[in-house]
């Protein structure tokens, strides 16, 4: 429901769901590249905004996105075709900001595009890369830091 009217969305590849720290709902249409953000789901405030992603790597289309905790520890993302699962370390990931995992489109080529983890901007769909040269990244997962030493 946006202001009170039904709207239905005409989604081609709806893939991953998940919330943000204000318990707003963001779900990433990975074919249409662009995300649906629910702000307060369920209430009569509810708003959905359709947002149209993009990055210095191209038009990208997004797998998953993981909103970190309050608590130091490593961005694990699976990289399918890979078979292999990476670890991103950082000496302290930012409360509440989203990372993305996803490929990015060159926008004037159907060529393959360049598989990345970036920071995604929920309002305004612009991702920023932080790790690129993945073959086709997909699950993620935040895995806290529970006083494990990493040197």
């Amino acid at each position: 429901m946006v202001n009170g009217k039904a709207v239905t969305l005409n989604l081609q590849d709806p893939d991953s769901m998940t919330s943000d720290p204000f318990g707003d709902l963001l779900l990433d249409s990975q074919g249409d590249s662009e995300l649906i953000l629910v702000r307060q789901p369920g209430t009569e405030n509810q708003t959905v905004l359709q947002i149209p992603l993009s990055s210095p790597l191209g038009t990208p289309q997004l797998d998953d996105t993981i909103f970190i905790p309050p608590r130091d520890g490593l961005l694990l993302v699976a990289d399918t075709p890979a078979n292999t699962v990476y670890a991103i370390q950082r000496v302290q990931f930012v409360p509440g900001v989203a990372y993305s995992a996803g490929v990015g489109a060159p926008s004037n080529s159907a060529a393959n595009g360049v598989g990345f983890v970036g920071v995604l901007n929920p309002e305004t769909g612009f991702l920023t890369p932080i790790a690129s040269g993945f073959q086709s990244p997909h699950g993620m997962a935040y895995i806290v830091n529970s006083g494990f030493d990493s040197e």
